[in-house]
């Protein structure tokens, strides 16, 4: 396991590799992640092995992330 400090303290998480992640339209292979048990409201977080490949463009009122690859 791996120890992983959150806003809400101290926690652990399992490493794996994903094979494929799809994210609407937007694919990454081979991925290293960690699996936490309780992330309280939150379903995910992606990080920059994935998002780093993409343009990122925000519309918060709209509630929208649209990835652009590079």
């Amino acid at each position: 396991s791996v120890a992983i400090t959150t806003a809400n303290g101290l926690t652990y998480g399992r490493n794996l590799t994903l094979n494929r992640l799809d994210v609407a339209g937007a694919t990454a292979h081979d991925l290293n992640a960690v699996v936490v048990d309780h992330l309280g409201t939150h379903d995910g977080l992606l990080g920059l092995d994935f998002l780093g490949g993409y343009q990122l463009d925000m519309d918060s009122s709209a509630g929208e992330i649209l990835l652009t690859p590079y």
